[in-house]
Order: structure tokens, then C-alpha cells, then sequence
């Protein structure tokens, strides 16, 4: 995720969407998520399954990765949306996979924030699960 983080911060001026595409096709969230799982297709290619969720409001985890026998779950959300409520929906799909630790990546879009200040990486724990929040 680190290696991510150094790509989004290099990266994502030439991000294609504006604010105004967003309203329009209604895909906020997911965009963020296409390109995380991008990324994930190409660096992890060969040696785990790489999945996704597209239809936002399912009841499932954005990105699942599955690789010898453990499935690590990913949860993106936006800045404005990341809360508790986020650690304990990503705590009830750790539940349901029967797995104990998760990631939740948190893309933040505001442009008078420098980059110091919206990369950040911290490990929580919540309802006994480690979860590990990566800003992006």
C-alpha cells in the first residue's frame, strides 16, 4: 500500500475525471476503487485473485485480494465518508470472511491539503480487528 500511496501522490494530476463527472455519472466512489484495484491487478498478477465490487450499497468489500489461502479485504472510501461508521462496516466483512485483519484506503480530494497531510498510514484496532487506514 505504501508502494500505492507513492504512485497516487505522483500520479493522480493526470487523474482523467473532474468534480463535475462525478455528479454526472455518479460514480464517486467507485472511480477511486477502479484505479486501487488497477493497480493491485498488475502488482500482485500471477501469485493471488484480485476482485471487486462495483455496485456501490451491496453489503460487500470494494477489493478482495485472495492469495494462499487468506483473503485480505479492502474498503475505500472518500475523506468525507471515512468514520467509525467505516471501521465497523469494514469489521463486519472481516466477520463474514472470517478474517481478522483488514485495510481501509481513504482517498482525500481536498487540494488545500498538501500531500504530508493526506498521506498518512495507522493501524487501528476495532471490535478485536486490526485494521490498517491508508490516506491517500
Amino acid at each position: 500500500m505504501a508502494d500505492f500511496q507513492k504512485l497516487w501522490r505522483h500520479g493522480s494530476r493526470s487523474f482523467p475525471f473532474r468534480e463535475s463527472d462525478f455528479a454526472l455519472h455518479r460514480f464517486d466512489e467507485a472511480a477511486y476503487s477502479f484505479i486501487l484495484l488497477a493497480y493491485l491487478r498488475k502488482t500482485v498478477n500471477g501469485g493471488a485473485v484480485v476482485g471487486g465490487q462495483y455496485a456501490e450499497g451491496s453489503g460487500a468489500v470494494d477489493i478482495s485480494v485472495r492469495y494462499e489461502g487468506k483473503e485480505y479485504l479492502i474498503e475505500v472510501k472518500l475523506k468525507y465518508s471515512y468514520d467509525k461508521d467505516s471501521l465497523s462496516q469494514l469489521s463486519g466483512y472481516l466477520d463474514d470472511a472470517g478474517e481478522e485483519e483488514g485495510w481501509l484506503v481513504v482517498f482525500d480530494r481536498d487540494k488545500a491539503k498538501s500531500w504530508d497531510q493526506k498521506i498518512f498510514c495507522k493501524t487501528e484496532k476495532f471490535r478485536n480487528k486490526t485494521i490498517h487506514v491508508f490516506g491517500c
